[in-house]
This record gives C-alpha cells, structure tokens and sequence, in this order.
C-alpha cells in the first residue's frame, strides 16, 4: 500500500513539502520510508523525521483522544480608527470580557487571573504611543461573567491616558482549571459566582443567538464609538461598566 500512496498526501507533507521530496526521487510514502534518516532530518527537520519513523512502525506521536484544556482564553480585536473615549475603550473591553467569559464556561473551566491590555497605533510612531496593560490574580476562581466585569472595571481605574488613541484592545482569562480539580480553601469558596444566572444566560443565547441575554456593560450600539459592529436585540441589561458595582471574590 505505501508503494503506491503518493508522498503528499501524507499527513505533515502536503503541497509545500512534496515537490521537494520528489525531486530527490521521493514520490510514495514508502519511498520516503526507506530513504536516509539523516538525510530526510537535515532538508526538512523534526517534523517529518518523525513521520518517517512512523512510517517504519516507530511511534512518535501520541494520540491525543481529549483535547488538552487551555492555559487561557483571550478576545481582542484592532479598532477601525483610533478611539480616544475611555468609555468606548472601556465599553470595548467589556464586550470582550462577555465572550472570554462565554467561551470559559463553555469549556467548563473556571478562571484565577484577568489581563486588560489597550495599545496605541504603533504603525503611527509620531503620535503619542501608551501600551497599556495590567494582570491580577483572583482570590477565588470563577466564570461568573458579572464578577470579572468587576475586576476588568477595577483594572482600568487610571489605566488609559488622556490624548492617547488606541487602536487594540483585549482581555484573558489565566490560570485556568476545573472547578473540581481546584485545591479546597479553608478560609473561603473555591468557584465565586453566580453559576444559574450564568447558565440561563447562555441557554438563551445558545437557543435564540448570541446578544439576545446579556449586559449592557458589553457596550451593545447599534454602532459602537470602538469601531465593532454590535446588534443590540434585546436590551435586558444597561448597566454601564463603571457602574457594576466590585466583584465580591
């Protein structure tokens, strides 16, 4: 079978790799099964050294059956103009604070640390330039999205810089983990948050589309001073985020 299935289309070869392998008389994936290891490792590296010796019945590559949970999770994004309103900033950094924390609960993890970043237009050396960033670490995790609303607007308290335009913007979640697998605290909750308001919020907008449940916080505009298309389609919320009241964690 190998001396007649064609070297690119081996997995880790493809397009890029198979002129090359068959300009040095590497055509089927027994051909490069019996070619020079050495040879094979100095043109293309370790990569397809690896699937040479899998071809020779070596295994390389564990099967990874459950994919590994993430270290963090992070939603930004470029601004179609510079935005110098802290509020739009700030409005922007809530929405992304929404969907880190949708995308947290949908993998079924829980979160102990949130970095904001804004960054100025780097491609515009002669304006002023502020790469704004802060990282805390929560004393209790969570997924609760109200709870890291709070922290994000704690973190932004004296962050931007009047004058400045800033052109991206983003928010991660760290030091991400099960709840059940997180190490029982004697002194307070291990998981902070309100765990049924979040669910029914993601039921709803799972069921009728995202947006349709949400907070105002998220800067919902028909259209947004940051320069994001939003849909507003149902205002259940209008909380500004500097008027969520601070996390309890």
């Amino acid at each position: 079978m190998l001396r007649t299935f064609p070297v690119g289309d081996l997995w880790g070869v493809g397009r890029r790799l198979a002129p090359r392998l068959e300009a040095m008389g590497i055509a089927t994936a027994a051909a490069l099964r019996d070619a020079p290891a050495d040879d094979i490792l100095a043109a293309f590296g370790v990569t397809l050294a690896r699937t040479q010796r899998e071809l020779q019945g070596h295994p390389c590559m564990e099967l990874e059956e459950v994919e590994p949970d993430r270290q963090q999770i992070m939603v930004s994004r470029s601004f179609a103009d510079r935005v110098e309103d802290h509020e739009a900033v700030a409005q922007a950094l809530a929405t992304f604070a929404v969907r880190a924390c949708e995308k947290l609960r949908a993998r079924g993890l829980v979160a102990a640390g949130v970095w904001v970043f804004a960054h100025s237009d780097t491609f515009r050396p002669e304006l002023r330039q502020h790469n704004a960033t802060r990282t805390v670490s929560l004393p209790a995790s969570t997924a609760d999205t109200m709870v890291v609303l709070g922290v994000v607007r704690r973190l932004l308290r004296g962050l931007l810089r009047e004058g400045i335009g800033y052109k991206k913007a983003g928010v991660a979640l760290l030091d991400l983990a099960r709840p059940e697998e997180l190490q029982a605290d004697l002194f307070g909750p291990t998981v902070v948050g309100n765990e049924k308001l979040m669910a029914t919020m993601d039921r709803i907008n799972q069921k009728f589309g995202r947006g349709t449940a949400g907070l105002g916080a998220s800067g919902w505009q028909a259209r947004p001073a940051w320069g994001m298309r939003q849909h507003l389609l149902s205002p259940n919320y209008t909380t500004s985020v500097h008027e969520i009241p601070p996390a309890r964690c």
